[in-house]
């Protein structure tokens, strides 16, 4: 019984990063407020399991001193490996994508037919509109953040005044065509001024078959 929750996971990642940030581990409270319990019970009986897991030390200075966490090698390993999940892109109609740090996914590397760099991250496809180049729903895509491509590329983008999306871009002048690989959906175009490049695509992990 090794493998963690998603939720001990998210655990671990925060504890890293208290530490990271204040040099110091985070209390039982901290991490109840953090993750929005009532009760800051609820946090240690979590760290109780990742502890038994061998990914946490717990400590207490004395009978009633404050209870000290540290992270095992184990937990480091799988900190530095994470990769960061931004949100979800829509495939499909416009609209905000999420900018925001959701999840991390690690262990993936294997999967990933590419090899990783820092600064790629991972967006999650919600809908359908590039289903015909493998990017089901549900499917992550690693995208390398970059503000330059080139025709035929499959990129994240944002259209000013209309949100983002990912779709095959196609320069013309000085017209960005946004193409869609669905046949139920009609490609757009827009004044390239009003386009900005997020990333582009490099990968794809199809989730339902992980």
């Amino acid at each position: 019984m090794s493998a963690l929750t998603k939720r001990q996971e998210q655990i671990v990642t925060f504890i890293a990063d208290h530490m990271e940030t204040y040099d110091r581990p985070p209390t039982g409270t901290e991490i109840a407020d953090h993750f929005g319990w009532s009760s800051h019970a609820t946090a240690y009986e979590q760290l109780r399991w990742i502890e038994k897991k061998g990914y946490l030390v717990r400590e207490r200075s004395g009978a009633r001193g404050p209870l000290h966490l540290s992270l095992t090698d184990k937990a480091r390993h799988l900190v530095d490996d994470a990769w960061m999940v931004l949100g979800r892109i829509p495939a499909g109609p416009l609209s905000d994508v999420a900018g925001e740090h959701l999840d991390t996914v690690a262990g993936l590397e294997d999967l990933v037919p590419v090899s990783l760099k820092p600064g790629d991250y991972f967006l999650r496809v919600d809908g359908d509109s590039m289903v015909d180049a493998g990017l089901a729903e549900g499917a992550l895509v690693v995208v390398r953040s970059t503000q330059e491509a080139t025709s035929g590329d499959i990129c994240a983008v944002w259209v000013d005044g209309d949100g983002g999306t990912l779709k095959t871009v196609r320069f013309e002048d000085n017209t960005v065509h946004l193409v869609p690989q669905n046949s139920a959906y009609m490609p757009t175009q827009y004044p390239a001024e009003r386009v900005r490049i997020q990333g582009v695509v490099v990968a794809v992990l199809d989730m339902r078959r992980v």
